[in-house]
């Protein structure tokens, strides 16, 4: 009984004592330090770290310094004048007139004494006229127009595969005398170019005549006709034959058609086997160039779109087509190949060539401003919009195109609204240390 009553007793003084500690937080907390009305509480700061402060004195996290009182004065802010001093390292001291700061005895700086305030989440500064007027803010409408999309892409030239021959004989031979004998000569459609020697088509040759005249061979004549034929005699040869021509030691090789010599294996005194080309000829009156477009850009890419083709160190400008796009995409890049059809008339396109295509689209009505309006931090893009003169938004914008003078934008801007073309640069700056003054 006597222990019941003794557990009671400490459960009151426990409580009791648990009641004088709560008590005495709320007077210490809510109206000792509570400053009397109408003063202000004292405000300390780090001098290494001014962005730093406390409403108690104490020492720094950072580097451990003594927190130092800032004075009142320090804390205000000159308004009315369009010049302002301040600190670089202490941004938080700004005066009206030059000297020196207070915390690390550097000499104050210059600056316009901009208001900024808020209207849509932006920053807005105003500025007066005189100002306007001395730094040359200067501002263009956004407007709407038709917009053409100009795309530049880079290429090369290439030679139409359909359009070159390669020259192979059907029988081995000894070269006898050679007539082309130098890569990028021009040649005719039946020019000859090489003479030979094959002792397998002499024998044909020579039993042809043996058989051509004599009574119930004349199926072992046409048998020997179609073999020459076969291995490539040329048909003036045969003909020659046929009409009573006596067997001739050697051949002439000619050009099946008009073009420019790329290879040749023909040399005088040589021997050739059919798995080797004497010659390899291209015809390079039309040619191909192609340009390695990026994926996201095929949209502006069509079959039968117009390209103008540049080439480096030719005056000239050439106009052809979109003939082909290929089905594959390269995978350095992610790019896709697009043929062109060119028009070679004065050869000077050749293979291997470094051009570069300009593909011209109409996309259609849009809003665009001046490329010197748009500011770029990172990823993202924003203008300045003129409310009125010496009021300004900064405002962050989506573009779409971005050509030579003009940018497209897809959201954040309306048609009619000014924005600034010149000395937006100034407004940034200030509106980044108008922002790091006020944290």
């Amino acid at each position: 009984m006597r222990m019941l009553t003794l557990m009671k007793v400490l459960r009151i003084l426990m409580l009791a004592f648990a009641l004088v500690v709560f008590g005495y937080s709320i007077y210490y907390f809510g109206y000792e330090r509570q400053a009397p009305e109408g003063t202000k509480r004292a405000l300390f700061h780090c001098p290494m770290h001014p962005h730093f402060t406390s409403d108690l004195p104490g020492s720094c996290p950072i580097c451990g310094m003594d927190l130092v009182e800032v004075k009142e004065e320090e804390l205000e802010k000159p308004k009315g004048s369009p010049v302002v001093y301040v600190c670089p390292m202490h941004p938080q001291i700004v005066r009206s007139e030059p000297g020196k700061c207070p915390i690390c005895g550097m000499d104050l700086v210059e600056k316009l004494n901009i208001e900024t305030g808020a209207e849509d989440e932006h920053a807005q500064m105003k500025i007066d006229e005189y100002e306007v007027k001395v730094s040359n803010i200067r501002s263009e409408e956004a407007k709407v127009v038709e917009l053409d999309v100009t795309k530049e892409y880079p290429g090369f030239i290439e030679i139409d595969e359909a359009k070159v021959a390669k020259i192979h004989l059907r029988f081995n031979a000894f070269l006898e005398q050679v007539f082309v004998s130098q890569v990028g000569q021009r040649v005719r459609k039946g020019q000859v170019l090489a003479r030979v020697y094959s002792p397998d088509i002499f024998l044909l040759e020579k039993e042809f005549p043996e058989v051509r005249d004599k009574k119930g061979v004349q199926e072992l004549a046409s048998s020997v006709l179609e073999r020459m034929k076969l291995l490539g005699v040329p048909n003036e040869e045969i003909k020659r034959l046929m009409e009573g021509g006596k067997p001739s030691s050697s051949l002439v090789v000619t050009s099946p058609i008009n073009g420019i010599v790329l290879e040749r294996m023909a040399f005088t005194a040589g021997f050739i086997t059919t798995d080797m080309p004497m010659y390899v000829i291209a015809d390079l009156k039309t040619v191909y160039a192609v340009f390695l477009v990026p994926q996201e850009d095929m949209r502006f890419v069509k079959v039968g779109s117009p390209v103008r083709v540049r080439v480096r160190g030719v005056a000239m400008e050439y106009l052809g087509k979109v003939d082909l796009v290929y089905p594959l995409v390269e995978q350095d890049g992610r790019k896709i190949k697009v043929r062109i059809v060119l028009e070679n008339k004065d050869f000077l396109l050749l293979g291997g060539m470094v051009v570069s295509g300009i593909f011209e689209v109409k996309k259609g009505l849009a809003v665009v401003i001046p490329k010197d309006a748009l500011m770029l931090e990172g990823e993202k893009a924003y203008v300045f919009v003129e409310k009125e003169v010496g009021t300004y938004v900064k405002r962050v914008v989506k573009t779409g195109e971005i050509g030579p003078e003009t940018v497209e934008v897809l959201d954040g801007l309306s048609a009619g609204e000014k924005v600034v073309t010149q000395a937006n640069f100034l407004l940034d700056s200030e509106s980044k240390i108008r922002a790091q003054i006020e944290r």
